[in-house]
């Protein structure tokens, strides 16, 4: 299930949002990102304490973009070159998900791809329709090893770190 965990407020959501997943069956849950910075941190000490028992929470933790971010939890990404960097970033906040997010290229997101393949990460995110962004290249250039749904202008999709098809993503 993808979520978003709550930021921090004075109602003290996250443990109610928790609770909820399990009263409906729901043990595992990947977070596509944190809006800003505070949901995913609280998830995670609820869990890691065991005030909230049971949940496998997969987490991405921040959003990759470039341009103006939409979101304060965001981590700009100017050119390929800076994948790596980024990828070591979210490996050490513990992320096992790498949300790719407004704005990426074609090229950005491969090499972001690669990049999280290489540290066991899975990717998923938004690829917005447009000129630049060419969702449809990126779709045949992937083809096989993601999932892809659109909604309204964006290409939503996912790729497993198990991807069996992973060689083709930087050849």
């Amino acid at each position: 299930m993808h979520i978003h965990n709550p930021p921090s407020n004075i109602f003290n959501l996250t443990p109610l949002f928790l609770f909820l997943y399990l009263r409906h069956g729901i043990v595992r849950i990947r977070e596509a990102g944190d809006t800003d910075g505070t949901g995913t941190p609280a998830a995670v000490a609820l869990i890691e304490s065991g005030a909230v028992p049971g949940i496998d929470l997969h987490y991405s933790y921040a959003f990759v973009q470039t341009g103006r971010a939409r979101w304060t939890n965001s981590i700009h990404y100017d050119h390929p070159g800076q994948a790596e960097e980024i990828i070591r970033r979210l490996r050490h906040l513990g992320a096992r998900w790498v949300k790719s997010y407004e704005n990426l290229d074609v090229e950005r997101v491969t090499a972001l791809i690669a990049a999280a393949r290489r540290e066991g990460l899975g990717v998923l995110g938004h690829v917005r329709r447009s000129r630049h962004s060419r969702p449809r290249a990126f779709r045949e250039r992937n083809a096989g090893s993601w999932r892809a749904w659109t909604l309204r202008e964006s290409w939503v999709w996912t790729i497993p770190a198990t991807s069996k098809r992973a060689s083709e993503l930087t050849s």
